[in-house]
């Protein structure tokens, strides 16, 4: 056998290369990986605790007016401004407003209303928030059941303390009342007259309500035997800013002017009128409440409330025109009645200049809504 044909047809035994160097290179990466996720995770947490001690402002129609701490004279508020701790909104005639907090919490405000972003206290396990209702209505809605945000809003003579549930709190002139839709609400009933003294608390329940009238008001403080809690009244809801605030579509028309109709002469052989059944919407639509399309933003952060006026949505994407790239809401619940967008400088989907925003909704069998462009001209 020759050494070239032992060469070319022989089995060459080659050493194994050891498994150590790949084992190495794996728990590199693996340790690589751990730290972008580390990095990740705490740049989203800084991002949300910065929105802990905000607000996000929306108007819905008419015009309001900010006086922020420190300040003494109040300005225009603009759509998705940013409330801070010690800012004053104020409602102005036949205006609708929104207050929303970094869990969903929504605060809506009625015409003629005055409220107080008083103090935000941001702990470890739960974030306190203080408002001081000084005048009108307002709705609070809890986005679900377990919520870290402890609302807290106070009147001349009520603490009402929230983590969860629906309610319609009012303080004008002289009445005040609460209105449990979805409970449990908590109710101090407070002796402003020197030192602070709760005079009783009671645990409001689903379907109940407290009027606190002048008399009432007068021998609360007396400490004498008052009726502070009843069932609601069915009228108690059924108003166009509760209607609103509880998600639906409420369309406030004009009243039309009624012509006199033409006599016209009656012909006896003249065929019965036919009766045209009422047309019914069907399919899927939506719509953008606030901010309106064109509008001037000053702030680097902003808010698009959406409604579904018809059909039942499962998903609703956003498409930023700096991006191209639709936006599956993740906050969005199917068969929800409202969506809410943000966007921010932060969040890379938001920027100076012109922004352009396509929004459209899905419903379970995947058919399409119409489509909704909101154009923003974003000056901060």
């Amino acid at each position: 056998m020759s050494y070239t044909y032992y060469r070319r047809y022989q089995p060459s035994h080659k050493r194994k290369n050891g498994s150590f160097k790949s084992f190495f290179w794996l728990v590199i990466f693996l340790v690589f990986v751990l730290l972008v996720l580390r990095a990740c995770i705490s740049v989203a947490g800084s991002m949300l605790e910065e929105k802990k001690d905000e607000a996000t402002f929306t108007l819905y129609k008419g015009e309001a007016e900010i006086l922020e701490w420190g300040q003494t004279d109040a300005k225009d508020a603009s759509d998705a401004q940013l409330i801070l701790e010690g800012d004053q909104v104020s409602t102005l005639d036949n205006a609708w407003a929104t207050l929303e907090f970094y869990d969903g919490t929504r605060v809506r405000l009625d015409d003629n209303t005055k409220l107080v972003l008083s103090s935000v206290e941001v702990a470890e396990e739960s974030e306190q928030v203080l408002l001081e209702l000084i005048e009108g209505r307002i709705w609070v809605s809890h986005d679900g059941a377990d919520q870290a945000l402890d609302l807290q809003i106070n009147t001349a003579v009520m603490n009402i303390q929230s983590v969860q549930g629906e309610y319609l709190v009012a303080h004008q002139g002289q009445q005040e009342a609460l209105f449990v839709s979805e409970g449990p609400v908590t109710a101090e009933y407070m002796d402003r007259s020197g030192e602070e003294r709760t005079i009783e608390t009671i645990v409001m329940s689903s379907g109940e309500m407290s009027l606190l009238d002048e008399a009432t008001q007068t021998a609360l403080q007396a400490r004498e035997n008052v009726t502070l809690v009843e069932p609601v009244r069915e009228d108690m809801f059924t108003d166009s800013f509760v209607r609103w605030s509880k998600g639906e579509n409420v369309i406030e028309e004009e009243p039309m002017a009624v012509e006199e109709p033409e006599e016209e002469e009656i012909d006896e052989e003249e065929e019965e009128p036919v009766v045209e059944e009422p047309v019914v919407e069907t399919g899927l639509k939506i719509a953008i409440s606030s901010p309106v399309s064109g509008a001037t933003i000053q702030k680097d952060a902003i808010a698009l409330e959406g409604q579904i006026l018809s059909g039942t949505a499962s998903t609703v994407t956003v498409t930023w025109s700096g991006s191209g790239v639709p936006y599956t809401l993740s906050s969005f619940t199917a068969g929800s009645s409202s969506f809410r967008y943000v966007a921010d400088v932060d969040y890379a989907n938001y920027a100076l200049g012109s922004n352009t925003y396509t929004i459209v909704a899905y419903d379970a069998e995947g058919k399409v809504s119409n489509t909704v462009t909101l154009t923003l001209n974003a000056e901060f």
